[in-house]
């Protein structure tokens, strides 16, 4: 009982599953433990870790959202998504593209860790490419390694662009907003990477606060905008108003001028007393 005490010990404090296996390889050469027992533990400790991940992922995915809920400007939003996705997917890069429905393209509007100004400015097709699946809205895509991913629709320029820039695993997940799909997040890296389920279903997330984010923001941006055009407008009729009542105080005065029976030299008069 001493012994599995302290192996419980130290497995709730944290120990990684390879000092642990190492440890117990060590107590069980000193028949100290049986091999179930060493099983158990290693099993608990892995199952301890999972725990801790999921905790530590649904805590920055909450303190993300907080965060996106809380920024007005649209470029900082955009900013504020790529980088908060980049540090929780521990990727080389992440950007987000939005859907020009008009031309049948998506374009990457803002990225992190991106280092050529050809990958920072992308438009392709919907539908080509993981970014143009992603954008297409079906559901989110992953590929391990871009360049010689077959089941992937090619196109030979952006090919080019994504050799340059070194990128091979991508990842990219729709943006729905109000049934409508407005463009894809998206994480890749410069290595073969295989983007696991809990992987994706956290920035899959991170996408479905994004694109309320996003909304929340460019509406902020368009009540601004309209007020501000309101006030101007307003300041505009308000100094019309204070013309037209001055022109209004002028001919009262000529009136005057006129029923007083003064004459030219009043008209004199008053315009020198006007013009100074």
């Amino acid at each position: 009982m001493k012994t599995m005490g302290i192996w419980l010990e130290r497995i709730e404090a944290g120990i990684t599953d390879e000092s642990l296996a190492k440890a117990l390889q060590e107590a069980l050469d000193r028949h100290e433990v049986t091999d179930s027992a060493a099983r158990a533990a290693l099993s608990i400790n892995a199952r301890l870790r999972e725990r801790r991940q999921r905790e530590d992922l649904l805590r920055a995915l909450h303190d993300t959202a907080t965060d996106l809920t809380g920024i007005r400007d649209v470029e900082a939003v955009l900013l504020a998504i790529v980088k908060r996705t980049r540090i929780l997917a521990g990727s080389d890069m992440a950007y987000i593209s939005l859907n020009d429905y008009e031309r049948h393209e998506t374009y990457i509007r803002k990225s992190d860790g991106v280092a050529t100004e050809d990958y920072r400015t992308i438009r392709m097709p919907i539908g080509t490419g993981v970014l143009g699946k992603a954008a297409a809205g079906l559901s989110p895509y992953q590929t391990e390694d871009y360049l010689t991913d077959l089941a992937i629709s090619h196109l030979p320029h952006i090919d080019n662009i994504v050799g340059k820039e070194g990128v091979r695993a991508i990842l990219g997940v729709p943006l729905h907003l109000y049934g409508k799909v407005i463009g894809a997040l998206l994480i890749a890296d410069r290595m073969p990477r295989v983007y696991g389920p809990e992987l994706v279903d956290l920035v899959d997330a991170i996408g479905k606060h994004a694109a309320v984010a996003i909304d929340n923001a460019q509406r902020f941006a368009e009540a601004t905008s309209a007020l501000q055009r309101l006030g101007n407008e307003n300041r505009t009729r308000l100094e019309e108003m204070g013309g037209l009542q001055r022109l209004i105080d002028l001919d009262e005065r000529f009136i005057e001028v006129v029923v007083r029976g003064s004459g030219l030299e009043g008209f004199a008069a008053l315009s020198r007393q006007i013009l100074g």
